[in-house]
């Protein structure tokens, strides 16, 4: 691997933002609650994906789960301003 080429670190928490893949199993993954600008990761509560599981929730009378993963996120990035 050359030098200073970015190379995936382990446990990375960064989920693609693909709603169709992500709904195969009920959206059945953590969603993260940190303030993230990355709004194509699909943990994200800015995510396509969040936004369908709210829905899909709100439908068959579900729950989910968020945690923080900022600490621990190399797609973690600073939230731009105005961004809500």
């Amino acid at each position: 691997m050359e030098r200073g080429k970015y190379k995936r670190k382990e446990n990375n928490w960064k989920r693609g933002d693909d709603v169709i893949v992500n709904s195969f199993f009920g959206f059945d993954y953590c969603f993260c609650s940190g303030d993230c600008g990355n709004i194509h990761c699909g943990r994200n509560k800015k995510s396509d994906s969040y936004k369908a599981m709210l829905a899909w929730i709100r439908k068959w009378d579900g729950f989910y789960s968020c945690s923080d993963f900022t600490s621990r996120c190399r797609a973690w990035r600073k939230p731009k301003e105005g961004d809500t």
